[in-house]
């Protein structure tokens, strides 16, 4: 008798917990498909641009004479017509990963530290609104607006009517995102969807594995609970059909 109210009591807690979960699953799937796609990306008023220059007008310094560590990688970049080496010397296999690396100038060697004044050009250079662009402030992780970035970046922030926030590359100033009130709605659903209440940045975690878990447990106590009820003549099954007899009057 214990073990059947400790089964029954288990399959309501479960029958909660999961039934809400898909609950918010409806709801967060009725918003994608309802969502205007186009603003859910936050680059409504984003403006890309790309960077280029004319080689044949610079020397380039060899490689082997930079004042470097050996790299992993090395990559020709253009700023402001101008070209650098990025020196990487660590990074993981997506580009939000922790990574370690430098700006040098191409021509002359020199190590280079992109300024307030060159963040604050390339963000307005990105932003096409009519909203105020705020000084240029280099944060470190963790941040709330992209959660899976786990190295600094410059952020700018625009006083706007979405409240646009541009992200850039503290290195190399490249624009990695331009956020704003419809993304981060979007984002906020797909935290929701994906069970990813501890902000880990994607959906293979032990919280949705624990939900699996629960919703097979949920079946098995239910299975329990029904083989119970049956035994003790409370759920009943007549498997032979009934046979019709004519009446003959």
């Amino acid at each position: 008798m214990h073990a059947f109210k400790l089964n029954i009591s288990i399959h309501k807690w479960l029958s909660l917990i999961v039934g809400l979960q898909l609950l918010i699953w409806l709801a967060t799937g009725l918003y994608f498909n309802l969502m205007d796609h186009g603003k859910a990306t936050g680059n409504a008023l984003r403006v890309h641009m790309q960077h280029e220059g004319n080689l044949p007008n610079f020397e380039l310094l060899a490689v082997s004479e930079l004042e470097s560590a050996p790299p992993l990688e090395l990559k020709l970049v253009w700023l402001f017509q101008r070209p650098y080496y990025h020196a990487i010397y660590e990074r993981g296999q997506h580009n939000y990963q922790l990574r370690q690396s430098a700006l040098f100038d191409a021509t002359t060697g020199n190590q280079h530290a992109l300024t307030d004044k060159q963040v604050l050009t390339l963000a307005q250079g990105s932003y096409s609104g009519s909203g105020k662009v705020g000084v240029p402030v280099l944060v470190e992780p963790p941040f709330s607006d992209y959660i899976a970035q786990q190295n600094p970046m410059w952020k700018v922030d625009v006083d706007d009517e979405v409240n646009t926030t541009i992200y850039l590359d503290a290195v190399t100033g490249q624009i990695l995102r331009h956020v704003n009130d419809d993304s981060r709605l979007k984002d906020l659903m797909m935290k929701l969807h994906f069970m990813d209440y501890g902000n880990t940045g994607g959906f293979n975690h032990w919280l949705i594995i624990a939900f699996a878990v629960a919703t097979l447990m949920l079946s098995c106590t239910g299975i329990i609970w029904l083989v119970q009820q049956y035994k003790k003549g409370v759920l009943k099954i007549n498997w032979r059909k009934k046979r019709k007899h004519n009446v003959v009057t």
